[in-house]
């Protein structure tokens, strides 16, 4: 989709011994991101799942680190642990009261 209005500015075209890359890049975060929602569904109520929800730039983040050696900034990884335990505390049963009781003692 996004593609057409990238042709029509004249961008140039990637080599196509790229676009396997390329799409693995687009397809497979998504649908691990998508099953990672699904799962979710399951065993959490249906607003809390926003937040697993964002697990798909995650994958993304892993995908591209573990095939192509790139690698996350300083912010970057601040984002991912972020994501992760937003999505650890909203999955708990009680929603991450029993963190914070904890926490203050």
């Amino acid at each position: 989709m996004l593609a057409v209005p990238y042709v029509w500015d004249g961008a140039p075209m990637p080599p196509v011994g790229a676009y396997p890359s390329l799409l693995s890049l687009g397809i497979i975060p998504s649908l691990c991101g998508f099953y990672c929602t699904i799962l979710a569904l399951n065993h959490i109520e249906a607003y809390k799942t926003q937040v697993i929800e964002s697990s798909e730039p995650l994958f993304s983040a892993l995908f591209a680190a573990f095939f192509f050696g790139e690698w996350l900034t300083d912010t970057g990884i601040f984002a991912a642990i972020a994501i992760i335990l937003g999505a650890l505390m909203t999955s708990l049963p009680d929603g991450g009261a029993s963190i914070d009781a904890d926490a203050t003692g």
